[in-house]
């Protein structure tokens, strides 16, 4: 079901027309998300690490070993966090023989989907807007125990990320006063469009982070 609430015009003078659009795979999008970016991270962080080691030992963290082999062992063991070694096992889980079309395969699938959804929504206008995230920023730690709870807090931006869309966070107010954000995205490449609109809008809401804690 859609629903479009018409041309508006707010206090600062913007025009512009709400419209809730119908998008059922949206709630598709944090289930099959994972396996995509954990997939980059197994390579990527692996990748990365291993570029830096011969400055990182120098530079950055750098646990003992009795040879160079083991230094290396040791200061990638002891140097990634827990999120980061859960993100590559199951990214290399994802990617292992039997599991690929799975996991990896079928998010693919979904994330073509969820393109088309924003590409019809682009063709009537010019952005689409949400919260940031579900809820108030939650306490330090609060969620550690519980990854698949923090990772439900990046339900309003997954779906951007598979679609490769641009899209951006603005302070808009708060609630149980705490700061909430307001995204905007727009189509593919037009990260002018985004910054330009956001800055616009940022200017008409005028909230200030730093005065709404002094």
């Amino acid at each position: 079901m859609q629903y479009s609430f018409g041309p508006l015009i707010d206090d600062t003078g913007i025009r512009f027309r709400l419209w809730a659009p119908s998008q059922p795979r949206v709630d598709l999008t944090l289930p099959e998300h994972p396996p995509i970016p954990m997939q980059r991270a197994d390579g990527g962080f692996w990748h990365a690490h291993v570029a830096g080691l011969v400055a990182g030992a120098r530079y950055r963290f750098r646990a003992n070993g009795h040879d160079l082999l083991s230094m290396y062992t040791k200061t990638r063991e002891q140097g990634f966090g827990n999120e980061v070694k859960r993100r590559m096992l199951i990214g290399t889980y994802a990617l292992s023989s039997g599991y690929y079309d799975a996991y990896y395969g079928r998010a693919q699938k979904v994330r073509t989907l969820i393109s088309r959804d924003f590409e019809e929504a682009f063709e009537r206008f010019d952005f689409v807007v949400s919260p940031t995230a579900p809820g108030v920023a939650f306490e330090l730690g609060a969620k550690t125990a519980d990854p698949l709870a923090m990772y439900l807090n990046d339900f309003c931006t997954v779906p951007m990320s598979l679609a490769g869309i641009p899209a951006i966070s603005i302070p808009n107010g708060l609630s149980e006063n705490l700061p909430v954000g307001f995204q905007l995205a727009g189509p593919a490449f037009s990260e002018n469009r985004v910054l330009d609109a956001a800055h616009a809008l940022e200017q008409a809401i005028g909230f200030d982070v730093t005065r709404a804690f002094v």
